[in-house]
C-alpha cells in the first residue's frame, strides 16, 4: 500500500513539473478608422476587447502564478495610402494600445518587442484566399502572391503595388476589398506571453490529522 501511495505522489509532482514552465499566449485585436490612430472603444468591437485584456493582467499582477514575460505589439495598415504614411500610421496604432495599457500596471520596458507593419499585404492576401466572394479571386490572389514576394524585404515606391491593385480587373475587386477587407488591415494587435512559476507559499500543504498510511 505503501508503494502505491508513493508512485501517486510522484505521478502527482510530475505532473506538476509539466504544468509549471508552460507558456501561456493572450492575444486582442484593436481596429481603427482610415487613416487614424485614435483608440475608439465604439469601434467595433474594441471595448470588449480591451476590457478582456485589462482583466488579464489584473489577474497576473495578483496571480503570482503566472509571469508576465513578453509584451508584443503589432500595428498594420490597409494599402491606399503612401508607403511611409502607413508605415507612420501603423507605428502610432501599435505604441497608443501600449500606452493605454500601461495605465493597468507597470509593463516592463525588457520585455516590450513592436512590429511596424505597415501596408500588410500578407495578411491581405490571407483575407482574400479565405473570402469566396471576392471578385476575380485567383487574378487578386495571384497579384498579391507576387506583391508579397516582392515586399519580403522592403516595398519601394516604384513598385507601383497600390496603383496595380487598384487597376486590376477595372478596379473591381479594389472597391471590394476597400470596403470589406481593408478594415481588418487598420489594427494593432498585442500579444501578451505569460510563464506558469512554481509558487512555494501554495506548496505548503496544510498538515492531515487522523490518515494513517498502512503497510
Amino acid at each position: 500500500m505503501k508503494k502505491i501511495y508513493m508512485i501517486l505522489i510522484l505521478t502527482c509532482l510530475s505532473l506538476c513539473d509539466f504544468a509549471y514552465g508552460q507558456v501561456v499566449r493572450d492575444s486582442i485585436k484593436i481596429h481603427f478608422r482610415t487613416g487614424d490612430a485614435t483608440l475608439r472603444p465604439s469601434l467595433e468591437d474594441n471595448e470588449a476587447a480591451l476590457n478582456r485584456i485589462a482583466d488579464s493582467l489584473a489577474v497576473t499582477y495578483a496571480d503570482s502564478i503566472y509571469q508576465l514575460r513578453e509584451i508584443l505589439v503589432i500595428g498594420s495598415a490597409s494599402p491606399e495610402g503612401s508607403i511611409d504614411l502607413n508605415k507612420r500610421l501603423s507605428e502610432k496604432r501599435a505604441n497608443v494600445l501600449f500606452d493605454y495599457l500601461s495605465r493597468y500596471g507597470e509593463l516592463p520596458e525588457s520585455s516590450k518587442n513592436f512590429i511596424y507593419l505597415g501596408r500588410n499585404w500578407k495578411e491581405l492576401l490571407r483575407l482574400v484566399q479565405e473570402d469566396e466572394n471576392v471578385p476575380y479571386r485567383d487574378d487578386v490572389i495571384l497579384l498579391l502572391e507576387d506583391i508579397v514576394t516582392k515586399c519580403v524585404d522592403e516595398e519601394l515606391p516604384s513598385d507601383n503595388n497600390i496603383g496595380r491593385l487598384m487597376m486590376l480587373r477595372d478596379g473591381v475587386p479594389y472597391r471590394y476589398m476597400y470596403r470589406t477587407l481593408f478594415p481588418e488591415l487598420r489594427t494593432s494587435q498585442l500579444i501578451l506571453s505569460y510563464i506558469r512559476v512554481l509558487n512555494l507559499n501554495r506548496l505548503a500543504a496544510p498538515k492531515m490529522q487522523g490518515v494513517t498510511i498502512a503497510d
